[in-house]
């Protein structure tokens, strides 16, 4: 099922002078969000929406909506999670739920799922099923309750993801330590991230709904004006350009680590092709500030670090970067 009643949403196009030759489509609240070139007629780009538009139903339509394999689901969750321990009545998919994506009554054992929660990743859909799993246990969002709904190892993954699309609140986490200090909520209405470098200036289009923590990093960072001044201290021809660290020496960052968003390409990132930005990090779920931008295709790297956006100008600024060029000025718009 999609995002509206049926698949035809309706269109917003948002134009802009920057975006050279790519057009891209999201749903956002059931509406259809493309974004295009500034030059592209309306007439050139009818057919480009019917078959970004194809491509979103097949996408939705393979989505189940089966009320049977999510009792399934559950009860698979609750071996793994819960040791098969809870009881519940039913667990089904509603269509009345539009500021949030579960509840769970546990004085009756029913537990209800927003249908939008079908389009979405498979991990964001079990994350919402164990948070309502656990509420059959503690019905408020006490540290007990967080204590159980943190043994699905993509927790704070997943509400970030919910919170990128703006419908989930962040509700204390304080069982497993300090929550990086940045609301990817806010991250929403950001698109662009402009560096002034030493060469010149590079434009790059963020997308928060894909990496939601990285990218509130980003700009919550930005807006500090944390990488004004900072050096790029790695540069490899026809590979990677990286900078973001504050000490210069590859070892630096914030005071804070991130969760790996690497997912972010199955859900619909370019990958790490010339032009393509990442998050570097060493290891799994130790991203901070530093970043890389590629000048040269590496699959090698897809799957394994966060993929966050994309360069849409300035590529033949960044081909010219050498160690020791900085970062003058950044900001997001």
């Amino acid at each position: 099922m999609s995002d509206a009643t049926e698949e035809d949403w309706p269109v917003k196009i948002i134009r802009s002078s920057q975006r050279r030759k790519t057009v891209s489509a999201r749903l956002e609240a059931g509406t259809l969000i493309i974004r295009a070139p500034e030059g592209l007629s309306d007439a050139d780009l009818a057919p480009i929406i019917d078959g970004l538009r194809r491509r979103l139903r097949k996408r939705n339509r393979s989505a189940s909506l089966s009320d049977e394999l999510l009792e399934k689901r559950a009860q698979e969750l609750n071996r793994k999670y819960f040791g098969g321990q809870l009881r519940w009545r039913s667990v089904r998919y509603v269509t009345n739920q539009n500021s949030r994506f579960g509840s769970c009554t546990p004085e009756d054992g029913t537990i209800r799922l927003s249908h939008r929660l079908a389009t979405m990743p498979v991990w964001v859909r079990d994350y919402v099923l164990v948070h309502e799993l656990a509420h059959l246990i503690e019905g408020n969002h006490g540290k007990r309750f967080w204590k159980l709904v943190n043994r699905y190892p993509l927790t704070e993954r997943a509400r970030g993801y919910l919170m990128a699309v703006g419908l989930e609140e962040l509700e204390g986490n304080e069982v497993d330590g300090a929550t990086p200090p940045v609301d990817p909520g806010k991250a929403l209405e950001v698109h662009r991230w402009k560096l002034l470098t030493s060469q010149g200036e590079v434009t790059i289009e963020l997308q928060p709904a894909l990496a939601p923590w990285h990218v509130a990093s980003v700009v919550n960072l930005t807006r500090k004006g944390f990488y004004d001044g900072l050096p790029f201290h790695r540069v490899v021809a026809d590979f990677v350009v990286q900078g973001g660290d504050p000490t210069g020496t590859g070892w630096g960052g914030p005071d804070y680590m991130l969760p790996a968003e690497t997912g972010s390409l199955l859900d619909g990132g370019a990958g790490f092709t010339v032009g393509g930005i990442g998050v570097a990090d060493a290891g799994k779920d130790t991203g901070g500030s530093q970043w890389f931008a590629m000048t040269g295709r590496a699959p090698h790297l897809d799957g394994r670090y966060t993929w966050i956006g994309a360069i849409v100008e300035g590529q033949d600024i960044v081909d010219r970067l050498q160690i020791g060029d900085q970062v003058l000025r950044a900001r997001v718009e």
